[in-house]
């Protein structure tokens, strides 16, 4: 198992500030293989970043939530993935379960390094790409008081 959080939190950093862009949600999006009867796989990781300004067009349509929280509408949908797979790689199967728990316990750490040294303190969501349901995305990965700075800024 390879698993590097400064490399990936790295190349996510370096790919911003390459690129200019004003952060304004991260997406790490597991998406595992086509066979749903296997209960063991190896996930590719697509990690996504939402601009504010495209967050800030996708508030004028009428189903804005459903771009605002779905990595695939964004427009850097799968940045630096040469360099995220350089950095997160698997040897062994795992549960499903397995690969979001890692994530998630990781994700202040990851929130931490992007911060120190981006300056921006960027929301992070960790979801299985099968999984369609907003709700549930939004409260497994974050507490009522992050959810209410949502409603306030607009997102929810």
């Amino acid at each position: 198992m390879r698993y590097n959080i400064n490399g990936i939190t790295d190349c996510i950093c370096t790919w911003i500030e390459k690129n200019s862009v004003v952060p304004e949600l991260l997406s790490f999006t597991l998406a595992f293989g086509v066979s749903s009867e296997r209960n063991y796989e190896t996930p590719s990781l697509l990690v996504g970043i939402a601009s504010k300004s495209e967050i800030e067009d996708w508030k004028k349509e009428d189903d804005f939530i459903e771009y605002i929280w779905n990595q695939a509408e964004y427009t850097y949908y799968e940045i630096e993935e040469g360099c995220i797979n350089d950095n997160y790689y698997f040897e062994e199967e795992m549960p499903r379960e397995y690969f979001i728990l890692m994530l998630s316990k990781d994700k202040n750490e990851i929130i931490s390094h992007i911060y120190k040294k981006i300056g921006f303190k960027i929301p992070i969501y960790i979801h299985d790409l099968d999984n369609h349901d907003i709700h549930s995305i939004i409260s497994d990965n974050f507490d009522e008081s992050e959810i209410q700075r949502f409603k306030e800024k607009g997102l929810l």
